[in-house]
């Protein structure tokens, strides 16, 4: 994305990120690592492209005030689930 961390650390969308401050990253487990970072204090991170391994900084931002998330929940009762159906089913 066009100013993002990222771009800021020069990646590109084909590399393969390897290694967040000296740990293994996975797609699964970066946000995670990522999010235990402190916005504006640079992380050293390893990564391929093209099958030579870099390292680059990438400086965490906190995300923008009007950023926010839902997350489902599976298991409410069945008041908590009509509700939900009624708010998210198109009139």
């Amino acid at each position: 994305l066009i100013g993002s961390p990222a771009e800021a650390a020069g990646l590109s969308p084909d590399d393969l990120l390897v290694a967040l401050e000296g740990m293994r990253c996975t797609a699964d487990s970066f946000a995670e690592q990522i999010a235990t970072g402190i916005p504006g204090c640079p992380l050293r991170l390893h990564y391929f492209r093209d099958d030579v391994l870099y390292e680059t900084r990438l400086t965490p931002v906190a995300p923008p005030q009007d950023t926010f998330w839902l997350e489902w929940l599976e298991d409410v009762d069945p008041v908590v689930s009509a509700r939900r159906s009624a708010w998210l089913t198109p009139a």
